[in-house]
């Protein structure tokens, strides 16, 4: 099982970079700085969500 964690982290890894390569290709780097900010405000979102979520489960199991 971690092996293929690591490989599919490597091939993320892998994917990300070719398509920033596309993106840093075809438009300007100020663009690019722009997308690479609104991800990761994005993923800041999700996560957020995503652990708020678990607090909640946590905690009604715990009440019950």
């Amino acid at each position: 099982m971690l092996s293929l964690f690591g490989s599919i982290l490597q091939f993320r890894i892998a994917a990300a970079a070719g398509i920033g390569g596309v993106a840093a290709g075809s438009s300007s780097m100020l663009a690019v700085s722009w997308i690479g900010a609104a991800s990761v405000a994005i993923a800041v979102f999700i996560a957020a969500v995503s652990f708020s979520l678990i607090h909640s489960s946590h905690k009604m199991i715990a009440t019950k």
